[in-house]
Protein backbone atom coordinates (compact mmCIF):
# COMPACT_ATOMS: atom_id res chain seq x y z
CA UNK A 1 0.00 0.00 0.00
CA UNK A 2 2.67 2.54 0.91
CA UNK A 3 4.70 1.58 -2.60
CA UNK A 4 1.48 2.53 -4.41
CA UNK A 5 1.13 5.74 -3.11
CA UNK A 6 4.81 7.03 -3.42
CA UNK A 7 3.65 9.77 -5.21
CA UNK A 8 1.57 11.20 -2.69
CA UNK A 9 4.36 12.49 -0.43
CA UNK A 10 8.08 12.39 -1.88
CA UNK A 11 9.45 14.19 1.05
CA UNK A 12 8.80 10.89 3.80
CA UNK A 13 7.73 7.60 4.57
CA UNK A 14 6.44 6.74 8.13
CA UNK A 15 4.92 3.42 9.75
CA UNK A 16 4.06 2.49 12.79
CA UNK A 17 3.31 -1.02 14.29
CA UNK A 18 1.71 -2.00 17.25
CA UNK A 19 -0.57 -5.62 17.80
CA UNK A 20 -3.59 -5.89 15.45
CA UNK A 21 -2.52 -2.51 13.69
CA UNK A 22 -0.87 -0.93 11.04
CA UNK A 23 -0.19 2.48 9.88
CA UNK A 24 1.69 3.92 7.20
CA UNK A 25 2.08 7.96 5.39
CA UNK A 26 3.74 9.00 2.85
CA UNK A 27 4.35 12.51 3.57
CA UNK A 28 4.35 16.15 1.47
CA UNK A 29 5.51 18.50 3.43
CA UNK A 30 3.40 21.99 3.68
CA UNK A 31 3.46 23.19 6.76
CA UNK A 32 6.75 22.03 8.93
CA UNK A 33 10.54 21.49 8.33
CA UNK A 34 10.57 18.49 5.67
CA UNK A 35 13.39 17.42 7.80
CA UNK A 36 11.35 16.55 10.62
CA UNK A 37 8.50 14.05 11.13
CA UNK A 38 4.80 14.34 9.82
CA UNK A 39 1.87 13.26 8.92
CA UNK A 40 2.46 10.45 11.55
CA UNK A 41 2.22 11.23 15.57
CA UNK A 42 2.65 9.27 19.33
CA UNK A 43 1.72 10.72 22.60
CA UNK A 44 4.40 10.02 24.73
CA UNK A 45 2.98 7.07 26.08
CA UNK A 46 2.66 5.33 22.62
CA UNK A 47 -0.86 4.72 23.61
CA UNK A 48 -2.38 7.40 21.06
CA UNK A 49 -0.92 6.98 16.95
CA UNK A 50 -2.68 9.61 14.56
CA UNK A 51 -2.04 9.39 11.04
CA UNK A 52 -2.62 12.55 8.86
CA UNK A 53 -3.45 13.57 5.06
CA UNK A 54 -3.92 17.43 4.60
CA UNK A 55 -4.09 20.69 6.34
CA UNK A 56 -5.40 22.30 9.68
CA UNK A 57 -5.72 26.15 9.26
CA UNK A 58 -6.69 26.90 12.40
CA UNK A 59 -3.77 24.89 14.24
CA UNK A 60 -2.19 28.06 15.88
CA UNK A 61 -5.66 28.94 17.27
CA UNK A 62 -6.12 25.25 18.83
CA UNK A 63 -2.91 25.74 20.49
CA UNK A 64 -3.94 29.24 22.35
CA UNK A 65 -7.51 27.80 22.92
CA UNK A 66 -6.91 24.39 24.79
CA UNK A 67 -3.37 25.34 26.00
CA UNK A 68 -2.40 22.18 24.44
CA UNK A 69 1.30 21.00 25.01
CA UNK A 70 2.58 21.41 21.33
CA UNK A 71 3.28 24.79 20.50
CA UNK A 72 3.29 24.83 16.20
CA UNK A 73 5.69 27.11 15.05
CA UNK A 74 7.82 26.75 11.51
CA UNK A 75 9.72 23.98 11.99
CA UNK A 76 6.75 21.87 13.46
CA UNK A 77 3.78 20.54 11.76
CA UNK A 78 -0.09 21.41 12.13
CA UNK A 79 -0.71 18.04 12.95
CA UNK A 80 0.59 17.54 16.00
CA UNK A 81 -2.55 19.14 17.35
CA UNK A 82 -4.17 16.07 17.14
CA UNK A 83 -3.24 13.77 19.82
CA UNK A 84 -3.17 16.43 22.63
CA UNK A 85 -6.66 17.62 21.28
CA UNK A 86 -8.18 14.17 21.49
CA UNK A 87 -6.64 13.63 24.91
CA UNK A 88 -8.41 16.82 26.31
CA UNK A 89 -11.66 16.34 23.66
CA UNK A 90 -11.84 13.01 23.57
CA UNK A 91 -13.83 11.66 19.34
CA UNK A 92 -15.33 14.88 18.94
CA UNK A 93 -11.98 16.82 19.09
CA UNK A 94 -12.75 16.76 15.01
CA UNK A 95 -15.18 19.81 15.40
CA UNK A 96 -12.40 21.84 16.62
CA UNK A 97 -10.30 21.54 13.39
CA UNK A 98 -10.30 23.80 9.94
CA UNK A 99 -9.42 22.82 7.27
CA UNK A 100 -9.48 19.55 5.05
CA UNK A 101 -8.25 16.34 6.28
CA UNK A 102 -8.48 12.65 6.25
CA UNK A 103 -7.21 11.16 10.23
CA UNK A 104 -6.74 7.91 11.75
CA UNK A 105 -6.32 7.94 14.96
CA UNK A 106 -5.61 4.67 16.77
CA UNK A 107 -6.37 4.29 20.57
CA UNK A 108 -4.52 1.61 22.10
CA UNK A 109 -5.89 1.95 25.54
CA UNK A 110 -9.44 1.88 24.24
CA UNK A 111 -8.77 -0.58 21.96
CA UNK A 112 -10.36 1.36 18.59
CA UNK A 113 -9.47 2.90 16.06
CA UNK A 114 -11.29 6.31 14.59
CA UNK A 115 -11.24 7.40 10.98
CA UNK A 116 -12.21 11.18 10.26
CA UNK A 117 -12.35 13.04 6.92
CA UNK A 118 -13.21 16.63 7.00
CA UNK A 119 -16.63 18.76 6.60
CA UNK A 120 -16.43 19.16 2.97
CA UNK A 121 -14.86 15.71 1.72
CA UNK A 122 -12.08 17.78 -0.10
CA UNK A 123 -9.77 14.47 0.87
CA UNK A 124 -11.32 11.41 0.28
CA UNK A 125 -11.17 8.41 2.84
CA UNK A 126 -12.12 4.74 1.61
CA UNK A 127 -11.93 1.81 3.72
CA UNK A 128 -13.56 -1.94 3.60
CA UNK A 129 -14.53 -4.18 6.75
CA UNK A 130 -14.89 -7.96 6.69
CA UNK A 131 -14.63 -10.18 9.88
CA UNK A 132 -10.84 -10.06 10.44
CA UNK A 133 -9.64 -6.81 9.18
CA UNK A 134 -10.43 -3.20 8.44
CA UNK A 135 -8.13 -1.45 5.92
CA UNK A 136 -8.33 1.95 4.89
CA UNK A 137 -6.30 4.89 2.56
CA UNK A 138 -6.41 8.01 0.86
CA UNK A 139 -6.19 6.33 -2.46
CA UNK A 140 -8.77 3.30 -3.62
CA UNK A 141 -6.56 1.66 -5.03
CA UNK A 142 -4.35 0.70 -2.03
CA UNK A 143 -7.85 -0.32 -0.54
CA UNK A 144 -7.94 -2.91 -3.43
CA UNK A 145 -4.28 -4.44 -3.27
CA UNK A 146 -4.80 -4.84 0.15
CA UNK A 147 -7.28 -6.96 0.22
CA UNK A 148 -6.45 -11.06 0.25
CA UNK A 149 -8.98 -11.98 -3.19
CA UNK A 150 -10.02 -10.45 -5.94
CA UNK A 151 -12.01 -8.03 -5.68
CA UNK A 152 -15.55 -7.61 -8.30
CA UNK A 153 -16.76 -4.50 -9.38
CA UNK A 154 -20.31 -2.70 -8.26
CA UNK A 155 -22.00 -2.26 -11.51
CA UNK A 156 -24.21 0.04 -9.76
CA UNK A 157 -21.41 2.06 -8.74
CA UNK A 158 -19.76 2.29 -12.42
CA UNK A 159 -22.95 3.20 -14.10
CA UNK A 160 -23.38 5.93 -11.92
CA UNK A 161 -19.93 6.90 -13.10
CA UNK A 162 -20.70 6.79 -16.72
CA UNK A 163 -24.15 8.73 -16.28
CA UNK A 164 -23.56 11.28 -13.85
CA UNK A 165 -19.24 11.00 -13.62
CA UNK A 166 -19.50 10.52 -9.83
CA UNK A 167 -20.88 7.69 -7.84
CA UNK A 168 -23.40 8.86 -4.70
CA UNK A 169 -22.85 8.22 -1.28
CA UNK A 170 -20.72 5.76 -0.18
CA UNK A 171 -20.23 4.06 -3.29
CA UNK A 172 -17.09 3.18 -5.42
CA UNK A 173 -16.42 1.17 -8.43
CA UNK A 174 -15.16 -2.07 -5.87
CA UNK A 175 -17.70 -3.97 -4.32
CA UNK A 176 -17.54 -4.07 -0.48
CA UNK A 177 -15.40 -0.87 -0.67
CA UNK A 178 -17.23 2.43 0.50
CA UNK A 179 -15.55 6.03 1.25
CA UNK A 180 -16.34 7.62 4.50
CA UNK A 181 -18.87 11.21 3.39
CA UNK A 182 -17.76 14.38 4.29
CA UNK A 183 -18.50 15.34 8.07
CA UNK A 184 -18.49 11.97 9.08
CA UNK A 185 -15.82 9.27 11.08
CA UNK A 186 -16.15 5.67 11.49
CA UNK A 187 -15.48 4.23 15.06
CA UNK A 188 -13.83 0.94 14.40
CA UNK A 189 -14.00 -1.13 17.96
CA UNK A 190 -13.65 -5.07 19.32
CA UNK A 191 -17.63 -5.40 18.96
CA UNK A 192 -18.08 -3.44 15.77
CA UNK A 193 -18.07 0.31 13.79
CA UNK A 194 -20.31 2.39 13.86
CA UNK A 195 -20.49 6.08 11.76
CA UNK A 196 -21.35 9.30 13.36
CA UNK A 197 -21.85 12.75 11.80
CA UNK A 198 -19.97 15.60 13.21
CA UNK A 199 -21.16 17.99 10.91
CA UNK A 200 -23.97 19.38 8.49
CA UNK A 201 -24.21 21.89 5.57
CA UNK A 202 -26.15 24.91 7.01
CA UNK A 203 -29.57 25.30 6.05
CA UNK A 204 -30.22 28.30 3.86
CA UNK A 205 -32.08 30.24 6.16
CA UNK A 206 -29.26 29.49 8.97
CA UNK A 207 -26.95 31.33 5.41
CA UNK A 208 -29.95 34.16 5.07
CA UNK A 209 -30.10 35.24 9.10
CA UNK A 210 -25.75 35.01 9.38
CA UNK A 211 -24.98 36.15 5.80
CA UNK A 212 -24.33 40.14 5.81
CA UNK A 213 -22.16 41.22 3.29
CA UNK A 214 -19.50 42.50 5.78
CA UNK A 215 -19.80 39.05 7.50
CA UNK A 216 -19.43 37.22 4.17
CA UNK A 217 -16.53 39.41 3.52
CA UNK A 218 -14.90 39.41 6.62
CA UNK A 219 -15.17 35.13 6.61
CA UNK A 220 -13.84 35.18 3.10
CA UNK A 221 -10.87 37.50 4.50
CA UNK A 222 -10.20 34.97 7.27
CA UNK A 223 -10.42 31.85 5.04
CA UNK A 224 -7.77 32.96 2.49
CA UNK A 225 -5.27 34.32 4.79
CA UNK A 226 -5.91 30.42 6.70
CA UNK A 227 -5.22 28.60 3.70
CA UNK A 228 -2.18 30.86 2.53
CA UNK A 229 -0.34 29.27 5.59
CA UNK A 230 2.99 27.00 4.04
CA UNK A 231 6.69 26.70 5.04
CA UNK A 232 7.32 26.21 1.21
CA UNK A 233 6.91 28.22 -1.70
CA UNK A 234 3.16 28.79 -3.35
CA UNK A 235 1.80 30.20 -5.70
CA UNK A 236 -1.63 31.04 -7.49
CA UNK A 237 -3.23 29.21 -10.52
CA UNK A 238 -6.63 30.02 -12.48
CA UNK A 239 -8.63 28.11 -14.64
CA UNK A 240 -11.81 27.46 -16.40
CA UNK A 241 -14.06 24.55 -16.94
CA UNK A 242 -16.08 21.88 -15.45
CA UNK A 243 -13.17 20.06 -13.64
CA UNK A 244 -11.02 22.64 -12.87
CA UNK A 245 -10.68 23.79 -9.33
CA UNK A 246 -9.48 27.57 -8.31
CA UNK A 247 -7.20 28.02 -5.46
CA UNK A 248 -4.06 27.82 -3.95
CA UNK A 249 -1.03 25.64 -4.62
CA UNK A 250 2.20 25.10 -2.46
Amino acid sequence: MMRLTRHRGPDDSLTSIAEGLALGANRLAIVGDRRKPGALYKSADGQIVALFNGEIVNHHELCEKFSLAIRTSRGHSDGEVIVPLYRALGADFVRQLAGMFAIALADLELHRVLLYRDRLGVKPLYYAIDKTEVVFSSELKAVVVARHEHVPPAFEAVDHILTMRFPPGRQTPFAGIQRLLPGEYLSIEVDGCQRQTYWTMPTEADALQTGSDSAIGACVEHVVAEYSQADVAGGFFLSGGLDSRNGFIT
